[in-house]
């Protein structure tokens, strides 16, 4: 049989392929959210291949594939409204002078492609080194959610630190807007909460917020730019799953 004029999408290996295998695994596992967010993307791969296809044969097949995967999405919803969430809320436990919990450990799992707009809500973002937290939290976080659009940030200020403040904010203002990105700043005196919200829904609450690190005990010493080398002070740290509206 002659599948040269196969396309591109169906052919063993593609993008397409590898997803909606990732899709069905996840399935398998029982991790719901997951599985639907890799069958939604392979489905949205098909029907812009379908589009684009000039063999009207190939066309109607891409079509009902999409079809009939939308409607196996559909049973994983109802499956997973009954089931619940795989972990709808997790805690960790970082114990005094631990390593290993870098930025990239702790929100990496929650970092993806859906991710449009990202809320702070942190009342120590105020001193050089806190700032300087933030904004590698947020390179972080731009690395694997492409789709990032949005970056707000609410914080507390005081008389010594408000110029600094405004000046570091305004400049990365400047600087995520040269790169097509929307950050807002403000600042509240009686903000106590410290939480990080995805608009997929993850919420992640941090005791100390995002300035869990310690002093480094070396001017030159391992930590300086990789964080899990770095030692902690003792927090808690809560990942809630609300689903979104």
């Amino acid at each position: 049989m002659d599948t040269s004029n196969v396309p591109d999408v169906l052919k063993p290996g593609s993008e397409c392929i590898q997803i909606l295998t990732r899709a069905t695994v996840l399935a398998n596992k029982k991790d719901f959210t997951n599985s639907i967010s890799a069958y939604q993307d392979g489905i949205r791969i098909l029907l812009e291949a379908s589009k684009t296809e000039m063999n009207p044969k190939y066309r109607i097949i891409l079509t009902e594939k999409a079809d009939s995967y939308k409607a196996f999405v559909e049973t994983l919803k109802v499956e997973n409204s009954t089931t619940g969430e795989k972990k709808p809320y997790k805690s960790i436990h970082i114990k005094d002078g631990s390593t290993g919990f870098g930025y990239m450990r702790i929100f990496g799992p929650y970092c993806n492609q859906h991710v449009k707009k990202l809320v702070v809500e942190d009342p120590y973002v105020r001193s050089h080194h806190q700032i300087l937290n933030f904004i590698y939290f947020i390179e972080i976080v731009l690395s694997m959610c492409s789709n990032l659009k949005e970056v707000e940030l609410l914080t507390t200020s005081s008389n010594e630190t408000l110029q600094l403040q405004k000046e570091a904010f305004k400049d990365l203002q400047a600087s995520m807007g040269e790169n097509h990105l929307s950050f807002k700043f403000a600042f509240s005196q009686v903000l106590h909460d410290r939480q990080i919200r995805f608009d997929t829904g993850w919420i992640i609450k941090i005791g100390r917020g995002l300035d869990y690190f310690k002093k480094p005990r070396h001017k030159y010493g391992l930590g300086f730019y990789e964080q899990d080398f770095r030692e902690c002070h003792e927090t808690n740290i809560d990942i809630i799953f609300n689903k979104p509206k």
